[in-house]
């Protein structure tokens, strides 16, 4: 990067007469800060303005071989030189001679030899000004810099943040497909006649790939609030029904610890509020996860309070424990990224360190802040407080899906297309709806499944998105296609796949899909799935 530096007043004089370049030098030997270069050769002179840099040129008129205004417009057609002031030096006052030095590009005019105080004072003027032409242009120049630089850096941010994104999307559809075809085949398992050991076992087995799932959460959650990329709804939803659907999601865990969970939710807190519900839950479920592991005896406790002193309406959610506390030194750094207490603390209970990470964010996201209050020994209570804003209408909206047609134990044979790649997750859906009445038609590329639904009627699809020959973007596409032009109603695509990010739900939807459901998919799930797309009753 350019750096800007102070410039010393330098004077070139052009003159073939030496005795004027030593009158003139010995005008100037007193002024410590004026350098002074001489050229007796006007034939040299732009060799020597390039070499001394002079920020004021004094030029004689009349000089043999070269006379003084042609070395004038010399100098103003030299781009280096343009710049630079030009004093004229003279024997005579005629006019004429003097508009005819302007002209020629002249700055100033002196009959020489004047005064060393008004030739001092010419020089200091001039140098002066273009100095500051020359520090304004050099300011310029180093902020075109910083900025080429600044572009040159977030190019590479940018650059690696797509690549991050990238692998990480990768690394989530990758580890997701497998993760499908274990966790839906142990639900399977687990519904079979299996001995207490077997069933032990499974447990284990499931819970190993729920925790793995969730990391798998965890990580693409962080990643995207990092990059920029998690966007919060903005819908009407009951508080209480989301509180309660968390706390409800984490009563299994603490009853197996022997824990009592209870909530408090104040009278004045509002029925109904505008926001994300989905993240709020994942917050609150993920506080009161954290309560139930580090508290091995007594209870958990959810409160909801409205903060009286403030308005527009402000709600301060707590989550209480009996556990086993936070010493007060690790407190502070307990909400960054992969940190907890202690190593022996991810030995002993597990957990990435994202998680409350991801709570600080997501309240932040939401306008709040969140806080801790611990004594070692004697429990913690997490808080967060964010502003509630309320729904102008008193009924909150409600299932953003749309809501089953019929009740999931009568629907009716559905004929459903699955198109899947892998052969995994095309047993586990069909291991899903052996003992249902619907029938399974089963593609393994996009363009098998575009030719099975242009021959077959077909009341779902089941779309994964990531296939060779013809994925299911295109084959997406190619279906409407053909329906738009037959004049067919569009029958429901899903997508489901191991494609998490919100650019990938973006773009099963561009593509024609009517719902985006991601790997792994449960039994009750793709049952509850069917049920919401199942032809209504006539």
């Amino acid at each position: 990067m350019t750096s800007i530096v102070s410039h010393a007043v330098t004077v070139l004089l052009v003159d073939d007469q030496r005795i004027i370049g030593e009158a003139v030098r010995r005008m100037l030997v007193n002024e410590k800060d004026i350098a002074f270069h001489y050229c007796g050769d006007p034939a040299a002179a732009q060799q020597t303005a390039a070499q001394v840099s002079p920020t004021v040129m004094l030029v004689d008129l009349v000089m043999p071989g070269i006379d003084g205004l042609s070395l004038v417009r010399g100098f103003r057609e030299n781009p280096e030189t343009r710049m630079i002031p030009i004093i004229v030096l003279s024997t005579t006052e005629d006019a004429k001679v003097k508009a005819n030095a302007f002209s020629q590009g002249a700055n100033d005019y002196i009959v020489k030899l004047p005064d060393p105080l008004e030739l001092i004072a010419r020089i200091r003027h001039h140098s002066a000004g273009y100095i500051n032409l020359l520090d304004k242009n050099e300011a310029f120049r180093a902020l075109l810099e910083s900025q080429q630089a600044l572009e040159v850096a977030k190019d590479q941010a940018e650059k690696a943040t797509r690549a991050k994104s990238d692998f990480l999307a990768c690394m989530s559809h990758d580890i997701r497909t497998p993760m499908n075809a274990i966790i839906g085949m142990t639900d399977v398992l687990l519904e079979s006649e299996l001995n207490a050991e077997q069933r032990t076992h499974l447990r284990v087995v499931r819970s190993a790939g729920e925790t793995l799932l969730h990391l798998i959460n965890s990580i693409l959650d962080f990643s995207k609030i990092e990059a920029g990329e998690l966007r919060l709804e903005k819908i009407a939803f009951n508080l209480r029904e989301v509180v309660n659907d968390s706390v409800d999601i984490t009563r299994v865990r603490a009853r197996e610890k022997g824990l009592a969970i209870n909530t408090e939710i104040e009278d004045e807190v509002p029925q109904s509020m505008l926001g994300d519900p989905t993240r709020l839950r994942q917050i609150l479920i993920n506080l009161i996860s954290n309560a139930i592991k580090f508290t091995h005896q007594g209870e958990v406790r959810v409160k909801i309070a409205r903060d009286k002193t403030t308005e527009p309406c402000a709600l301060v959610f707590s989550v209480e424990d009996t556990g086993i506390g936070i010493p007060a030194d690790k407190q502070a750094s307990l909400f960054q990224k992969f940190m907890q207490v202690d190593s022996s603390t991810t030995r002993k209970y597990g957990g990435t360190g994202l998680g409350l990470a991801i709570c600080r964010q997501l309240v932040e996201l939401m306008g709040g802040r969140i806080w801790l209050e611990s004594e070692l020994g004697k429990g913690s209570t997490f808080r967060f407080r964010i502003t509630a804003e309320i729904p102008k209408t008193s009924e909150p909206a409600q299932a953003q899906k749309p809501a089953a047609n019929v009740p999931a134990a009568e629907v009716p044979p559905l004929q459903i297309l699955l198109a899947d790649d892998t052969p995994e997750n095309r047993l586990l859906i069909m291991t899903y709806l052996k003992k249902t009445p619907h029938t399974l038609e089963m593609a393994v590329n996009g363009q098998l499944a575009l030719d099975l639904y242009t021959k077959h009627a077909f009341d779902l699809v089941l779309m994964d998105m990531q296939m060779p020959v013809m994925d299911g973007y295109e084959a997406t596409r190619e279906i409407r296609k053909w329906e738009l032009e037959r004049g067919i109603a569009p029958k429901p695509i899903v997508a489901l796949t191991a494609e998490a990010m919100a650019e990938d739900a973006r773009r099963t939807a561009e593509a024609g899909c009517t719902e985006h459901v991601i790997k792994p998919i449960r039994k009750a799930t793709l049952l509850d799935l069917i049920a919401r797309y199942a032809p209504a009753p006539k």
